[in-house]
Protein backbone atom coordinates (compact mmCIF):
# COMPACT_ATOMS: atom_id res chain seq x y z
CA UNK A 1 0.00 0.00 0.00
CA UNK A 2 1.11 3.73 -0.92
CA UNK A 3 1.89 5.71 2.18
CA UNK A 4 -0.39 9.04 2.52
CA UNK A 5 1.29 11.86 4.30
CA UNK A 6 -0.42 14.46 5.47
CA UNK A 7 0.75 18.66 4.23
CA UNK A 8 0.53 20.44 7.04
CA UNK A 9 2.46 23.40 6.30
CA UNK A 10 3.23 24.35 2.44
CA UNK A 11 2.12 26.89 -0.07
CA UNK A 12 -0.41 26.18 -2.47
CA UNK A 13 0.77 24.83 -6.00
CA UNK A 14 -1.26 23.47 -8.80
CA UNK A 15 -0.87 19.63 -9.74
CA UNK A 16 -2.41 16.51 -11.14
CA UNK A 17 -3.86 13.74 -9.04
CA UNK A 18 -1.58 10.65 -9.43
CA UNK A 19 -4.18 8.45 -9.62
CA UNK A 20 -6.82 10.39 -12.14
CA UNK A 21 -4.83 12.93 -13.55
CA UNK A 22 -7.28 15.88 -12.22
CA UNK A 23 -6.38 19.26 -11.73
CA UNK A 24 -5.92 20.28 -8.34
CA UNK A 25 -5.24 23.19 -6.40
CA UNK A 26 -2.86 21.70 -3.39
CA UNK A 27 -2.50 23.44 -0.03
CA UNK A 28 -3.01 22.14 3.86
CA UNK A 29 -4.66 19.47 4.37
CA UNK A 30 -4.48 17.50 0.98
CA UNK A 31 -2.41 14.41 0.82
CA UNK A 32 0.11 13.30 -0.85
CA UNK A 33 1.78 9.76 -1.99
CA UNK A 34 5.65 9.81 -0.38
CA UNK A 35 7.93 8.28 -2.87
CA UNK A 36 11.17 9.50 -4.87
CA UNK A 37 8.79 12.36 -5.44
CA UNK A 38 5.57 13.29 -3.89
CA UNK A 39 2.43 13.80 -5.74
CA UNK A 40 -0.53 15.46 -4.89
CA UNK A 41 -3.81 12.88 -4.50
CA UNK A 42 -7.50 13.64 -4.66
CA UNK A 43 -10.55 12.20 -1.81
CA UNK A 44 -11.36 9.88 -4.00
CA UNK A 45 -8.11 8.16 -4.93
CA UNK A 46 -7.08 8.47 -1.67
CA UNK A 47 -9.59 6.11 -0.51
CA UNK A 48 -9.13 3.61 -2.95
CA UNK A 49 -5.65 3.37 -1.46
CA UNK A 50 -6.24 3.48 2.44
CA UNK A 51 -9.99 3.09 3.16
CA UNK A 52 -9.26 3.71 6.87
CA UNK A 53 -8.22 7.75 6.24
CA UNK A 54 -10.54 9.59 7.41
CA UNK A 55 -11.71 12.95 5.69
CA UNK A 56 -8.61 15.30 5.53
CA UNK A 57 -10.02 18.89 5.17
CA UNK A 58 -12.08 21.37 6.74
CA UNK A 59 -13.47 24.39 5.06
CA UNK A 60 -11.75 26.89 7.88
CA UNK A 61 -8.37 25.86 6.21
CA UNK A 62 -9.13 25.00 2.61
CA UNK A 63 -9.96 21.28 3.89
CA UNK A 64 -13.62 19.33 3.40
CA UNK A 65 -15.27 17.84 5.63
CA UNK A 66 -19.30 17.52 4.70
CA UNK A 67 -20.46 17.57 8.08
CA UNK A 68 -19.36 21.23 8.99
CA UNK A 69 -21.35 23.75 8.24
CA UNK A 70 -20.66 26.68 5.29
CA UNK A 71 -17.50 28.73 6.42
CA UNK A 72 -18.56 32.19 6.79
CA UNK A 73 -17.01 35.67 6.31
CA UNK A 74 -17.76 38.22 7.76
CA UNK A 75 -17.86 41.78 6.41
CA UNK A 76 -19.91 45.21 8.02
CA UNK A 77 -22.65 44.33 5.82
CA UNK A 78 -22.39 40.49 4.92
CA UNK A 79 -21.88 37.42 5.72
CA UNK A 80 -20.27 35.62 2.48
CA UNK A 81 -20.64 32.03 2.87
CA UNK A 82 -20.16 28.48 0.60
CA UNK A 83 -23.45 28.12 -1.58
CA UNK A 84 -25.61 24.56 -0.68
CA UNK A 85 -28.10 23.41 -3.18
CA UNK A 86 -30.84 24.81 -1.35
CA UNK A 87 -29.67 28.33 -2.39
CA UNK A 88 -31.01 27.49 -5.74
CA UNK A 89 -33.80 29.72 -6.03
CA UNK A 90 -32.40 32.79 -4.75
CA UNK A 91 -29.50 31.86 -7.38
CA UNK A 92 -32.01 30.92 -9.82
CA UNK A 93 -33.74 34.45 -9.33
CA UNK A 94 -30.18 36.37 -9.47
CA UNK A 95 -28.75 35.13 -12.46
CA UNK A 96 -32.52 35.40 -14.27
CA UNK A 97 -31.89 39.41 -14.72
CA UNK A 98 -30.42 40.21 -17.85
CA UNK A 99 -28.78 43.38 -16.42
CA UNK A 100 -27.15 41.49 -13.67
CA UNK A 101 -25.40 38.92 -16.44
CA UNK A 102 -24.96 41.27 -19.18
CA UNK A 103 -21.54 41.78 -18.75
CA UNK A 104 -20.75 38.63 -17.31
CA UNK A 105 -20.32 36.38 -20.59
CA UNK A 106 -22.60 34.27 -19.99
CA UNK A 107 -25.39 36.05 -21.74
CA UNK A 108 -28.82 33.99 -21.83
CA UNK A 109 -26.55 31.02 -20.68
CA UNK A 110 -27.67 31.17 -16.87
CA UNK A 111 -30.13 28.20 -15.53
CA UNK A 112 -33.43 28.37 -16.84
CA UNK A 113 -35.38 26.98 -14.21
CA UNK A 114 -34.85 26.64 -10.36
CA UNK A 115 -33.35 22.40 -10.66
CA UNK A 116 -31.21 23.82 -13.36
CA UNK A 117 -29.97 26.87 -11.00
CA UNK A 118 -29.39 23.51 -8.62
CA UNK A 119 -27.12 21.79 -10.46
CA UNK A 120 -24.79 24.56 -11.35
CA UNK A 121 -24.64 25.35 -8.18
CA UNK A 122 -23.39 21.21 -7.36
CA UNK A 123 -21.28 21.29 -10.77
CA UNK A 124 -19.93 24.37 -10.10
CA UNK A 125 -19.10 26.27 -6.39
CA UNK A 126 -20.23 23.32 -4.26
CA UNK A 127 -17.46 21.36 -6.52
CA UNK A 128 -15.05 24.48 -6.67
CA UNK A 129 -15.11 23.82 -2.48
CA UNK A 130 -14.27 20.18 -2.71
CA UNK A 131 -11.73 20.39 -5.51
CA UNK A 132 -9.79 23.63 -4.61
CA UNK A 133 -11.25 24.98 -1.19
CA UNK A 134 -13.08 27.56 -2.34
CA UNK A 135 -14.91 29.24 -4.69
CA UNK A 136 -17.91 31.77 -5.78
CA UNK A 137 -19.78 32.42 -2.55
CA UNK A 138 -23.26 33.28 -1.07
CA UNK A 139 -23.40 36.99 -0.17
CA UNK A 140 -25.85 37.15 2.81
CA UNK A 141 -27.14 40.89 3.73
CA UNK A 142 -26.96 40.58 7.64
CA UNK A 143 -29.85 43.07 7.92
CA UNK A 144 -32.60 40.84 6.12
CA UNK A 145 -30.84 37.20 5.69
CA UNK A 146 -31.58 37.79 1.89
CA UNK A 147 -29.09 36.41 -0.27
CA UNK A 148 -28.06 38.96 -2.32
CA UNK A 149 -25.56 37.92 -4.71
CA UNK A 150 -22.19 36.37 -4.99
CA UNK A 151 -18.72 36.90 -4.67
CA UNK A 152 -15.33 34.44 -4.68
CA UNK A 153 -12.28 33.21 -5.84
CA UNK A 154 -12.51 30.12 -8.32
CA UNK A 155 -9.53 28.16 -10.10
CA UNK A 156 -9.69 28.98 -14.11
CA UNK A 157 -8.30 26.02 -15.13
CA UNK A 158 -7.97 27.06 -19.12
CA UNK A 159 -5.85 30.26 -17.66
CA UNK A 160 -4.44 28.83 -14.78
CA UNK A 161 -4.65 31.38 -12.46
CA UNK A 162 -7.30 32.42 -9.48
CA UNK A 163 -9.52 34.81 -10.71
CA UNK A 164 -12.44 37.23 -8.56
CA UNK A 165 -15.84 37.58 -9.30
CA UNK A 166 -18.71 39.48 -8.09
CA UNK A 167 -22.69 39.70 -8.82
CA UNK A 168 -24.97 41.00 -6.79
CA UNK A 169 -28.81 42.25 -7.51
CA UNK A 170 -29.90 45.45 -8.91
CA UNK A 171 -31.74 46.28 -5.95
CA UNK A 172 -27.75 46.34 -3.94
CA UNK A 173 -25.88 48.02 -6.68
CA UNK A 174 -24.88 51.38 -5.76
CA UNK A 175 -24.13 50.49 -2.45
CA UNK A 176 -20.43 49.57 -2.21
CA UNK A 177 -21.46 45.78 -1.30
CA UNK A 178 -19.50 44.49 -4.52
CA UNK A 179 -16.11 46.41 -2.88
CA UNK A 180 -17.15 45.40 0.60
CA UNK A 181 -17.27 41.43 -0.68
CA UNK A 182 -14.61 41.83 -3.05
CA UNK A 183 -11.59 43.20 -0.62
CA UNK A 184 -12.78 40.18 1.83
CA UNK A 185 -12.22 37.74 -0.32
CA UNK A 186 -8.74 39.02 -1.52
CA UNK A 187 -7.83 38.98 2.33
CA UNK A 188 -8.76 35.72 1.92
CA UNK A 189 -7.14 34.79 -0.42
CA UNK A 190 -3.48 36.57 0.53
CA UNK A 191 -4.02 35.18 3.71
CA UNK A 192 -5.65 31.40 4.53
CA UNK A 193 -5.10 30.28 1.48
CA UNK A 194 -1.55 31.98 1.09
CA UNK A 195 -2.15 32.48 -2.85
CA UNK A 196 0.38 34.87 -4.15
CA UNK A 197 -1.98 36.51 -7.26
CA UNK A 198 -5.45 37.22 -7.63
CA UNK A 199 -7.01 38.24 -11.12
CA UNK A 200 -10.05 39.82 -12.31
CA UNK A 201 -11.54 39.77 -15.31
CA UNK A 202 -13.75 42.15 -16.93
CA UNK A 203 -15.17 43.65 -20.09
CA UNK A 204 -13.14 46.21 -21.29
CA UNK A 205 -15.04 49.35 -20.61
CA UNK A 206 -17.43 48.14 -17.72
CA UNK A 207 -16.41 51.52 -15.50
CA UNK A 208 -18.17 49.80 -12.43
CA UNK A 209 -16.64 46.60 -12.16
CA UNK A 210 -13.47 48.16 -13.18
CA UNK A 211 -14.17 50.62 -10.09
CA UNK A 212 -14.10 47.23 -8.05
CA UNK A 213 -10.95 46.16 -8.76
CA UNK A 214 -9.22 48.85 -8.69
CA UNK A 215 -10.39 49.56 -5.37
CA UNK A 216 -9.26 46.27 -3.81
CA UNK A 217 -6.04 47.36 -5.31
CA UNK A 218 -5.89 45.52 -8.55
CA UNK A 219 -4.74 47.41 -11.91
CA UNK A 220 -4.37 46.62 -15.61
CA UNK A 221 -2.17 44.03 -16.50
CA UNK A 222 -3.10 42.73 -20.23
CA UNK A 223 -5.94 41.60 -22.60
CA UNK A 224 -6.68 37.84 -22.64
CA UNK A 225 -8.59 35.62 -24.83
CA UNK A 226 -11.31 33.92 -22.21
CA UNK A 227 -13.40 31.55 -23.65
CA UNK A 228 -13.40 33.12 -27.31
CA UNK A 229 -14.41 36.80 -25.83
CA UNK A 230 -11.47 39.54 -24.93
CA UNK A 231 -11.24 40.95 -21.98
CA UNK A 232 -9.17 42.78 -19.49
CA UNK A 233 -7.02 41.32 -16.72
CA UNK A 234 -6.06 43.02 -13.83
CA UNK A 235 -4.02 42.16 -11.22
CA UNK A 236 -3.37 42.26 -7.84
CA UNK A 237 -0.50 40.80 -5.90
CA UNK A 238 0.33 39.43 -2.23
CA UNK A 239 2.05 42.01 -0.15
CA UNK A 240 5.53 42.04 0.84
CA UNK A 241 5.75 40.33 4.02
CA UNK A 242 7.36 42.56 6.92
CA UNK A 243 10.31 42.36 7.98
CA UNK A 244 11.28 42.88 11.75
Amino acid sequence: MAQLLLIENAKPFISDCVGCARRLFVGPGWRIVAGDRAHAICDECAFKVDPTITVQRDRSNGRLDDSMPPTIVETRRLLLREFVPDDAAAFYELNRDPEVVRHTGEGNEGPQSVEEARAVLVARPIADYRRFGFGRCACVCKETGELVGMCGLKYLDDLGVVDLGYRFQRTSWGRGLATEAARAMVELGFGRLSLGRIVGLVEPGHTPSIRVLEKVGMRFDRMVDYRGDPVAQYVVLAPEPQTL
